[in-house]
C-alpha cells in the first residue's frame, strides 16, 4: 500500500507551483497595464493644469487678450524679455507667458506644446503632447483642449 502513495506528494507540490507560477506572471501584467494607464492619467492631468496656466496668465493680462496678443499664436516664439524681472507692456507680457508656457509644457509633457485661439470672449486652449502606446514602441499624439469664456 505504501509504494503506491510514493511521489504523489511531489506532483502536488509541482501542480502548486505552476499555479503560483501562472499567478504571479498574471499579476506582473496587471502591474503593467496599472503603470502604463497611471502615466497616461498623469499626461492628461498635467495638460489640463497647463491649460488652466495659460487661461490664469490670460486673465492676469486683460489687456493682452483686449488687443490680440494671444490670438492666434503658435507659442515658439522667445520673448523678449523677462517679464518677473521688469515691468512689460501687455504685448510683451503675452509674449513671455506664451513663450513660458511652452517651456513648461516641454517639460512636464513628452514633446509638449500648446497654443491659444481667441474668439470673442470665447479662449480655446489646446495642449498636445505624444503619449507611448506601449505596442511595438508606437508612439500617439495626444491633446486637451479647454474652451472657457473669459
Amino acid at each position: 500500500m505504501r509504494n503506491s502513495a510514493a511521489g504523489f506528494t511531489l506532483i502536488e507540490i509541482m501542480v502548486s507551483l505552476v499555479i503560483l507560477a501562472v499567478a504571479m506572471l498574471g499579476i506582473a501584467g496587471i502591474h503593467g497595464l496599472s503603470t502604463r494607464y497611471t502615466n497616461k492619467s498623469y499626461f492628461r492631468s498635467q495638460a489640463v493644469n497647463q491649460a488652466y496656466d495659460i487661461l490664469d496668465r490670460m486673465r492676469a493680462n486683460p489687456d493682452g487678450i483686449s488687443t490680440g496678443n494671444y490670438n492666434p499664436v503658435f507659442s515658439s516664439n522667445k520673448s523678449a524679455g523677462n517679464c518677473l524681472l521688469s515691468s512689460c507692456s501687455p504685448s510683451d507680457l503675452a509674449s513671455f507667458d506664451l513663450s513660458e508656457w511652452n517651456d513648461l509644457n516641454r517639460s512636464v509633457l513628452p514633446s509638449g506644446s500648446g497654443f491659444v485661439t481667441v474668439e470673442g470672449f470665447n479662449v480655446s486652449v489646446v495642449v498636445r503632447w505624444i503619449e507611448s502606446t506601449g505596442r511595438n514602441g508606437e508612439n500617439k499624439p495626444r491633446s486637451v483642449k479647454v474652451t472657457v469664456r473669459i
